[in-house]
């Protein structure tokens, strides 16, 4: 059986993982490349090096990758690490896709060991429609058009927002977890609100910087132009401040409407990719002292590229290892990118025999 001095903790782990405009903390991003993280719960069957496999209530066996960032915890908020992760064990796992599209585990919460899976519990999330002070009750209307009795008692818990049952309001988004009764009512064991103002999500490029009157302009794919604000409780990934912030970054900005506009939350950027360009031709000279070397290419257009220790030189033969195994008139096939100084610096060069374009 479940035990109650932890049953609150496993509403406020449904709380917190389910509210809607509510998510764990993570260190991962650009912003954006970690929206929709994957909440799952289940009983862990294998721990490899690098990864966890759960099976699911429902039987779905689930598998998530482990790396150093990612955290472990107890139910009762406190530290754990991956040895506690016996077979067997029922966690929660919080997971974001990685760039090549595994699932990695963010958080992982550790239930305790006499977890009892019978114990189930049900979510309703909605808007409440009415509520009655007196049969302590309130109406729910569900996203799918549904309308609940939600009835609450001396047990049920508040969390994320509100206090107490005279603190709800009609229009408050509410998340409840609870159980049906017999007569279809929803009895609530705890409800959690959100009372912060809705969030927008806006995806651009930054067109201006205004460090001194802290802000900054987003231009959007639609080509709007948006006038963000910044404040000391804005969080920034990828960027350090608002002072780090240039001008053709793409950006993912999280904010909210406040009385002098758009109020960043948060700010992911990175800097604008370079773009490369690929170049076909003999080579005309080698000058080893100052790194460069002269291409012909077939149109006539004779260009000079800088190389450097990131320059990957390759042959079929292997004879071309770097500059120096460069001879006039070999043909090369050259992958370049731009520098600020308007030269190419070569990041890949491809040799052929002498007399022989690849």
């Amino acid at each position: 059986m479940i035990r109650r001095t932890w049953i609150p903790l496993v509403l406020v782990l449904a709380l917190s993982l389910s509210l809607p405009g509510v998510a764990m903390a993570s260190t991962e991003q650009p912003i954006g490349e970690q929206q929709g993280g994957r909440r799952s719960i289940g009983q862990v069957i294998e721990v490899t090096g690098g990864q966890i496999t759960i099976q699911t209530r429902g039987g779905e066996e689930m598998t998530f990758g482990l790396d150093e960032n990612t955290r472990y915890r107890t139910l009762a908020g406190g530290e754990a690490s991956s040895d506690d992760m016996a077979i067997g064990r029922w966690v929660a796992v919080l997971a974001v896709q990685n760039e090549s599209g595994v699932a990695v585990a963010r958080v992982i919460v550790l239930f305790p060991e006499d977890f009892d899976p019978s114990q189930r519990f049900g979510r309703l999330a909605g808007e409440i429609q009415a509520i009655d002070q007196t049969a302590k009750t309130f109406i729910l209307g569900t996203p799918d058009g549904r309308e609940v009795t939600v009835v609450v008692s001396e047990r049920t818990r508040y969390v994320r927002g509100v206090q107490s049952f005279d603190e709800l309001e009609v229009g408050m988004k509410v998340l409840v977890v609870g159980k049906y009764q017999e007569d279809g009512s929803f009895l609530a064991l705890g409800v959690g609100a959100r009372l912060r103002p809705s969030l927008e999500r806006h995806i651009g490029e930054i067109s201006a910087v205004d460090s001194a009157g802290g802000s900054f302009t987003l231009r959007t794919a639609a080509g709007e132009e948006l006038h963000v604000l910044v404040d000391e409780k804005t969080r920034y990934v990828g960027v350090q401040g608002l002072e780090e912030l240039q001008v053709g970054m793409k950006a993912l900005v999280v904010c909210r409407q406040e009385e002098g506009g758009l109020l960043a939350l948060g700010v992911g950027a990175r800097a604008p990719r370079l773009k490369v360009e690929g170049y076909i031709g003999r080579v005309t000279s080698v000058d080893l002292e100052r790194g460069t070397f002269n291409l012909l290419t077939r149109n006539g257009e004779e260009i000079t590229f800088t190389v450097s220790e990131r320059t990957r030189f390759r042959s079929r033969d292997g004879s071309v290892q770097g500059l120096g195994d460069l001879q006039p008139e070999m043909g090369v096939l050259v992958i370049a990118r731009p520098q600020e100084d308007g030269g190419l610096l070569a990041l890949f060069v491809g040799a052929a025999a002498s007399n022989v374009l690849p």
